[in-house]
């Protein structure tokens, strides 16, 4: 019986000693987490150390602090105010700052995942806030008010930040995939809002105001820009592919897009002529309902491959060093536009006005024209006596000729020619350049009937 009882005894003294360990260790986490609070409002505590994980801190004053390789995480910080302060490696993960305001605050690799950043707001817009190399992954950034706020390396994928209003706002290598930015607002049209070398694929951009906004360097492939505003919006070097253009409205002034890739994009319901294209691709873009009401539309330098150009008003265009491969022309009114050292190749033409057109510099190869006044056409190959004669007279003496391409082409239809023969035939064409396109066709055909005993037209 003694011995049940002294074993008792020691059982429960080291039961106790452990409990008061263990309690001891409590009240000193607690201990150190109040003063962890307490130095954030200190007058005297600058560079803080600190876990403050957990705590209710809503509308708390951090004012000249700097804060690094701390914890805030799921801390309540609603309507908190943040001055003057610089925080380094701090994890905020899970936190609240609905309705923070911040004021020359700077973020350095700090942790927003999956944060409320509701109604985040820079008080004094003209000092600058700053976010580099921030993970603010599935955070909630709606309605907030990012004036004069900077992003440098950022991963802002999965985010919303639904009705954001941008000033003087740059994002740079920041990551948007996936998120939200419908209605997103530059509030101030007269200030510049800058996205440089970022990724916005897959992003919902539909409803937001981009005017006076520059994409440099941009990914927005697959993005959808439904009933977007623009106006002095700029992009440059970006990858525009399969994007949603649709019903979008310019507002006065000219958009650009440079370099840029618009393969599969849909361009319906917009006014083309407010819009100025340069060095693009449109390998089969949708181009549907568009409208001019400046009266002229400008491509340079473009590549339009397997593209459908179907019943579209181009009269007036401008086509600047561009190439057409595969392209289908039907319904199209081209009256009175420029085609200046273009390259048209594979083209099926169906029912379409080129009244006016001019070509000058441009080749023309394996091309179909039928019910088409397609004039000032060179270089048509596998033409039925019937689709020629509905083509009209065409006028050759602004073209320019590809010798290797005529080459090729008697070579094609007639292996019994020399090269004696066929240097003949190139000088000869030369040299009948100003004359009507009738006498240069009759001649060349001549020339393949009686040698390769095949009607074929060259030109």
């Amino acid at each position: 019986m003694k011995n049940k009882v002294a074993l008792f005894f020691i059982i429960f003294s080291a039961l106790s000693i452990q409990y008061l360990k263990c309690s001891k260790k409590q009240r000193d986490f607690l201990e150190q987490k109040r003063k962890d609070v307490s130095s954030l409002t200190s007058f005297f505590s600058t560079k803080l150390n600190k876990d403050v994980s957990g705590e209710n801190l809503n509308g708390i004053n951090i004012v000249g602090k700097q804060i690094y390789k701390s914890n805030f995480i799921s801390t309540q910080l609603e309507r908190s105010f943040i001055f003057d302060s610089f925080f380094y490696w701090v994890n905020f993960r899970g936190s609240n700052l609905t309705k923070a305001q911040l004021d020359k605050i700077s973020f350095a690799r700090c942790n927003f995942n999956n944060s409320s950043l509701i109604k985040l707001n820079n008080k004094n817009r003209q000092e600058r806030v700053s976010f580099d190399d921030c993970n603010l992954k599935s955070c909630r950034l709606n309605f907030a008010n990012l004036e004069n706020t900077t992003f440098r390396k950022c991963n802002l994928s999965n985010s919303n930040l639904q009705k954001v209003k941008l000033n003087k706002t740059s994002f740079a290598r920041c990551n948007f995939n996936n998120s939200s930015l419908i209605k997103l607002n530059n509030k101030n049209r007269q200030e510049r809002v800058s996205f440089d070398d970022c990724n916005l694929k897959s992003c919902r951009l539909n409803f937001a105001n981009l005017e006076n906004t520059t994409f440099r360097k941009c990914n927005l492939s697959n993005s959808n820009l439904q009933k977007v505003q623009l106006g002095k919006t700029k992009f440059i070097d970006c990858n525009l592919q399969n994007i949603d253009l649709e019903d979008s409205t310019i507002e006065g002034t000219v958009l650009l897009f440079k370099n840029c890739n618009l393969s599969y994009a849909t361009l319906s319901n917009l006014d083309l002529s407010k819009i100025v294209f340069n060095n693009c691709n449109f390998r089969k873009t949708k181009f549907k309902n568009v409208s001019k009401s400046n009266g002229i539309i400008k491509f340079n330098n473009c590549c339009f491959r397997e593209t459908d150009l179907s019943n579209l008003d181009l009269a007036k265009s401008i086509f600047y060093r561009c190439s057409f491969y595969f392209v289908k022309m039907s319904d199209i009114d081209f009256s009175e536009s420029k085609f200046i050292d273009c390259n048209l190749i594979n083209i099926n033409i169906n029912n379409s006005i080129f009244e006016g057109c001019n070509f000058k510099g441009s080749t023309i190869y394996k091309t179909t024209a039928i019910d088409s006044n397609f004039e000032d056409a060179i270089n048509l190959s596998n033409r039925s006596k019937k689709s020629l004669n509905k083509s009209g007279a065409i006028n050759v003496e602004k073209y320019h000729y590809d010798e290797s391409d005529i080459r090729d082409l008697v070579v094609e239809i007639s292996n019994n020619l020399t090269d004696k023969e066929i240097k003949r035939i190139i000088a000869e064409k030369k040299e009948r350049i100003k004359d009507t396109y009738a006498k240069t066709k009759g001649y060349i055909r001549n020339k393949v009937i009686n040698t390769a005993g095949t009607e074929m037209l060259l030109d």
